[in-house]
């Protein structure tokens, strides 16, 4: 039998749990062939006013980061990166409000500036209360991700665990933190990573101790040494 182990293959993935012809499967591949992967790394910002200089400063150097540091980083969704449709009787626009970059706030012109572009945005129906909170308190930073390649050759697994580490190492950096604006990280592969790392250390530890009370009650129960040892080197 431990001979065999060597020849044992472990898979871990969701595909695993569908055949080919199962709708789920149909339509999951359909989607990810049309966007890509179905997988995000989020970031909740919440502040007093998100239309604050300084969190779109904030938000704008993080979505860059995001896209630098975490690999298979497609597009970036937020306040400062946005596009947005208006039409009249006419004509089609497509607009970006923060095109020309952020408004200085220590002038009137960029005051007032500002004032227009948050105006313009919580007129938006189709990202009020979907990208951007009604009362400009909360926001989200969505990095879109590519499909992570082919499931059959085992890699996705990895590449999602790849893609979670480096969203841990970007996202957690202290210099993010601010009494400005509160960070929720969210995202399968963030969460993820951070369940297997709690877990880890949970199981180890838990391990242990188990393994010293078990032990323990073999010295205060059985008092041989063929009892203590036998059960010990089962157990490992």
């Amino acid at each position: 039998g431990l001979s065999g182990l060597r020849k044992l293959v472990i898979r871990d993935n969701q595909a695993d749990w569908f055949d080919e012809n199962e709708k789920i499967k149909i339509a999951t591949d359909r989607f990810e062939k049309a966007f890509g992967s179905e997988d995000i790394i989020g970031v909740l910002v919440r502040a007093d006013d998100v239309f604050s200089p300084d969190v779109l400063r904030m938000i704008d150097a993080m979505g860059r980061e995001m896209l630098q540091e975490i690999p298979f980083a497609k597009k970036v969704n937020s306040l400062t990166t946005l596009s947005l449709v208006t039409g009249s009787e006419d004509e089609i626009q497509i607009v970006k409000p923060f095109e020309d970059g952020i408004p200085d706030s220590t002038t009137e012109e960029g005051r007032r500036r500002l004032a227009e572009i948050k105006r313009f945005m919580l007129s938006r129906q189709s990202i009020v209360n979907k990208l951007i909170s009604a009362d400009a308190t909360e926001t989200w930073i969505i990095l879109q991700l590519y499909n992570y390649g082919d499931e059959k050759k085992n890699t996705d697994t990895a590449r999602y665990y790849e893609v979670g580490d480096a969203a841990h190492k970007l996202l957690d950096d202290p210099k993010w933190q601010s009494d400005r604006w509160e960070l929720l990280q969210a995202g399968g592969p963030y969460t993820e990573c951070e369940e297997r790392d709690v877990v880890n250390s949970e199981v180890t530890r838990n391990l242990l101790e188990g393994f010293a009370v078990m032990l323990v009650c073999l010295i205060v129960f059985v008092r041989s040494l063929r009892g203590l040892i036998v059960p010990m080197f089962t157990t490992v």
